[in-house]
């Protein structure tokens, strides 16, 4: 029994993550860590954020959202032009 509580617990996290919303930005001019602190900082100060990767090799910020909320698409481009930087794309990746 301990043995499939442990694995329950293991397996929790990944789970909440799938059934997040996600959204994929595809952003210009992030080219350094630098650049990625200062749009993962943007992002972080809106509501219902549970995690921000970034990708700086495909120039993507992949942001999930809590459970049962999701983020609005122009509240995190503004928060990326607030960086400082440009948004190409954007989509909401469920």
């Amino acid at each position: 029994m301990k043995k499939i509580f442990v694995l329950f617990l293991f397996l929790l996290p990944s789970l909440a993550f799938s059934a997040s919303s996600k959204i994929i930005a595809t952003v210009e001019g992030m080219s350094c860590a630098s650049c990625a602190t200062a749009i993962e900082q943007q992002i972080r100060k809106l509501p219902d954020i549970d995690t921000v990767k970034i990708s700086l090799s495909k120039s993507q910020v992949i942001i999930a959202s809590k459970r049962d909320s999701s983020p609005k698409i122009p509240d995190i481009q503004k928060a990326i032009e607030t960086a400082g930087y440009k948004v190409k794309t954007i989509i909401s990746a469920e």
